[in-house]
């Protein structure tokens, strides 16, 4: 096997395969790669059990040919090559890579150590536009359970619905949802729970359309250079819909940067334990106001579009920073029942493409 391949484009190729591979490797099938050199073209493959990723670089020159090599390993040698061209050669049971002045040679594993690719599935499928599905499910990462939390595996991922000609992404942790919704034609409806992780392969796709097969266990991706196809959680996700409250009677409209820029100030003092921030709402006023024992006090007020009644309600810092930061556009709305109710957020500015945010409340 031999490839002669710009240096440039591999790096962004291994960005993409490394944003799959396990961080921590557990077993040698979950932390190799596959590289193989086929008429031309260069296919960088990886995955962690729940999620298979194939890229496609082209060859400068080649020699067809098939290696197994320990992915980390592999990336952290093509992120240190200075030069324009990597060239790759597989000879004496070691793989050896170079670019100008530098060398590296890998020891290879055998094919036993290499997870199967999966099968795409063939049930159902569609072609969107990459920015629109880009938009929907990339703001709804952060809401999505981490991995070490003690919640279902349901809430570990993000719910991907098609209904009633309409694409729909909604993750959860049990104190923050995020939705995201937009219009698509579609001849099928269709649920899947999936990996928080497959979405942020999208900042890797470079076309501008993408096709998107499913089926009741498998979720694939794919333009003209990669590939991601991942297993679907089981499960069953809540009922989102009967969590989002109809009416609210408090309306507040504000400035994103600056909550933002309030929150990261008066955050300073919020308590270690809660990370509350307490929002005093007056007409056309907001005041912020954290306090802890240990630290003190820091308040913070600016002019909002607010016309209720005198109100206050508290919230984690961060989750409202982690919403804020992926609500789109630059005038936010919250809507209030009470203090003891789900926030709702949103964009003031509404089209075909909606988006809201949930948060509860912390009540002491």
């Amino acid at each position: 096997m031999r490839a002669k391949i710009s240096n440039v484009e591999l790096k962004k190729t291994v960005g993409y395969i490394n944003s799959i591979l396990p961080s921590v490797e557990i077993l040698p099938v979950y932390s190799n790669i596959k590289i193989e050199v086929k008429n031309n073209k260069l296919y960088i493959n990886g995955g962690n059990g729940e999620i298979f990723a194939q890229k496609v670089l082209n060859v400068e020159e080649g020699e067809d040919g098939t290696v197994i090599v320990n992915g980390k390993k592999f990336i952290e040698v093509i992120r240190n090559l200075p030069g324009e061209y990597v060239y790759i050669i597989k000879e004496n049971e070691k793989l050896r890579i170079t670019s100008e002045r530098v060398k590296y040679e890998l020891i290879y594993a055998s094919d036993e150590d290499y997870i199967a690719d999966f099968t795409p599935p063939e049930l159902n499928s569609i072609k969107i536009e990459t920015k629109k599905i880009k938009n929907i499910f990339s703001p709804l990462i952060f809401a999505a359970a981490k991995s070490t939390s003690s919640v279902s595996a349901a809430l570990r991922g993000i719910l991907f619905e098609i209904e009633n000609n309409n694409i729909t992404g909604v993750a959860t942790d049990g104190h923050k949802l995020a939705l995201c919704k937009s219009n698509f034609e579609s001849s099928f409806n269709y649920q899947g729970i999936v990996p928080s992780l497959f979405f942020k392969a999208f900042d890797f796709i470079e076309d501008e359309e993408v096709e998107i097969k499913m089926d009741e266990s498998k979720l694939f991706l794919k333009d003209s250079h990669s590939m991601i196809i991942t297993r679907l959680i089981e499960g069953n996700y809540p009922d989102y819909r009967n969590v989002i409250p109809q009416d609210y009677p408090f309306k507040l409209t504000f400035d994103k940067s600056e909550m933002l820029s309030g929150i990261k100030i008066v955050g300073v003092f919020s308590d270690k334990i809660t990370n509350g921030i307490t929002m005093n709402l007056k007409k056309d006023r907001v005041e912020l106001l954290a306090s802890s024992p240990e630290s003190g006090e820091a308040r913070y007020d600016f002019f909002v579009d607010y016309k209720g009644d005198d109100f206050n309600v508290s919230f984690n810092k961060n989750y409202m920073q982690d919403i804020l930061r992926n609500t789109y556009g630059n005038k936010v709305v919250i809507e209030f029942i009470d203090g003891e109710s789900a926030l709702l957020i949103r964009p003031e500015e509404e089209s075909d493409f909606k988006q809201l945010f949930l948060l509860m409340p912390i009540v002491y």
